[in-house]
Parts: C-alpha cells; sequence; structure tokens
C-alpha cells in the first residue's frame, strides 16, 4: 500500500506497545521486505512511515539513524544467502536472526497483532505478496503462537515451549522444526495440521487472512483515487480510505476480534 498502510501507532485505541516492541517489529518488517534480495521504493517508503508513527521516532535522530543503518546491513548479510541456501534454509536463518526480536513481540498479543498487520502491510506494498514472503509470514506465525500446544520433533527432541525454547536451547534445530512446519515439511512425529491455526492462538489463520482482505480493500481504494480526477469524487475516495484505515487500525487492536 503506497499512501495509506497500517502502522503501529502506540496511542492507537488506548493502547500502547512498548519500544523494544516496536523496535522489534520494525526490524523484522525491514528483514522481510529484503527477504527478495532487493528492497524496493515502496517498500521503504511503507518501513519510513511505520518507523515516523511510533512515539518519539523522528527521522534523523541518532536512535532512528543507528536502526536503520543496523538494519540493511542485517538485511545485506541474509541477502548473500540466497546464494548459498535453499528456501527452507534461508527461513532457518531468518527464524535465528529475528527470535530475540520474535520473543519481545510474544509478550502483548496487540503487539503480536499490530505486528502481523505491520509486516503483511509491507509485503503487499510492491503489490506482490510473494511465496517465500508467505513462508515466512507462515514460520513467524508459528514462533509467535509458540507452537499452541503441538508437538513437534527436531533432532531427536520434542519442542512444546516455542520460541522460548529456541532462545535457550539448539536455535538451528528448533528452527529447523519452525521452517520445518511454515514450509509443510512432513516429520517423523509432525501432525499434518501443524500449520492450522484456529481462534484459540494468538495469531489465528482468519486473523492473517482478514488483514491482507483489508490491505487490498485499501489498495483498490487508492487505485481508484488514482484513476480519479473530480475533485469532489476524489474528497470522497480520500474520506473513504480515511475509514478504511481506521476501521483496520481498530480491528487489530481489538485482541477480542
Amino acid at each position: 500500500m503506497e499512501n495509506e498502510t497500517y502502522t503501529p501507532n502506540a496511542g492507537s485505541s488506548g493502547v500502547g506497545t512498548s519500544d523494544k516492541a516496536n523496535t522489534a517489529i520494525l526490524r523484522i518488517a525491514y528483514l522481510i521486505a529484503a527477504s527478495d534480495g532487493e528492497v524496493k521504493q515502496s517498500e521503504r517508503e511503507v518501513f519510513k512511515s511505520t518507523l515516523c508513527a511510533l512515539q518519539g521516532v523522528k527521522m534523523g535522530d541518532d536512535d532512528t539513524t543507528a536502526l536503520i543503518q543496523e538494519v540493511v546491513q542485517e538485511a545485506a548479510g541474509l541477502a548473500i544467502l540466497r546464494d548459498f541456501y535453499n528456501e527452507e534454509e534461508q527461513i532457518k536463518a531468518f527464524l535465528s536472526k529475528v527470535s530475540g526480536d520474535v520473543s519481545v513481540i510474544q509478550r502483548s498479543k496487540v503487539a503480536c497483532r499490530r505486528a502481523f498487520a505491520a509486516w503483511i502491510s509491507i509485503c503487499m506494498a510492491d503489490k506482490e505478496f510473494s511465496p517465500f514472503e508467505r513462508k515466512l509470514i507462515k514460520a513467524l506465525q508459528v514462533a509467535c503462537n509458540g507452537f499452541a500446544g503441538v508437538t513437534m520433533v527436531a533432532s531427536g527432541a520434542g519442542l512444546g515451549a516455542g520460541l522460548g525454547f529456541l532462545l535457550g536451547g539448539p536455535i538451528l534445530g528448533a528452527a529447523a522444526a519452525i521452517a520445518g512446519a511454515a514450509l509443510g515439511a512432513k516429520k517423523k512425529g509432525t501432525p499434518e495440521t501443524i500449520q492450522k491455526f484456529g481462534a484459540d492462538a494468538c495469531i489465528p489463520d482468519a486473523f492473517l487472512e482478514e488483514v491482507e482482505s483489508r490491505c487490498r480493500e485499501i489498495d483498490e481504494a487508492q487505485a481508484q483515487l488514482g484513476r480519479c480526477a473530480a475533485e469532489d469524487e476524489r474528497k470522497s475516495i480520500e474520506d473513504s480510505i480515511g475509514c478504511l484505515v481506521e476501521s483496520f487500525k481498530e480491528f487489530v487492536d481489538n485482541v477480542e476480534a
């Protein structure tokens, strides 16, 4: 989405997310944008608008500069791996890189919902929600849901503690399990339904589907605005887009939805 997108506004609906969670959301957002080897201008604009929406964060500030430099360098490092790794191996490396960020986001359901809304928004910024980006989102969903009580098998060990185990145990082993689940790999002892998350999950499948649907609805309204020449009609469409964006933010922050 080029002009309007979801941003994890700290003041939205009177519910805030911590500075650490906001930073974690941004770090992962940029790494997702760079996952296909380059960050397009539209993706940078969504990243910048999300960055600027956060409380106390301004372009040009020392902290902002440091964050941008850090994530750009990390993204470049991950991009190099595309020449060496297949998709599953890339996802393992990605999850290992962002494990600490996911752990911070997991502490709040609002932060989790805002994170996925922002991540899907940046995936759709270039109008191409690629299959690999979808696999990254699925892997992050599995990680954030902490496996939702599902027993997984990796390196001969049962993993039921989610990302907490990943942080304290064999990172590559746990990341391999998450990547395998996200990619639909059939491992001995792994239920075929592991990719499915119902309403009881922190981030259910229905939430991700609704976020994508709302992003597309806003995109379509923006495309209509771009084709409109009449001033009164433009004003009507702009008002409609504003309502769609506000409704989107309210939906994301409604943890009961």
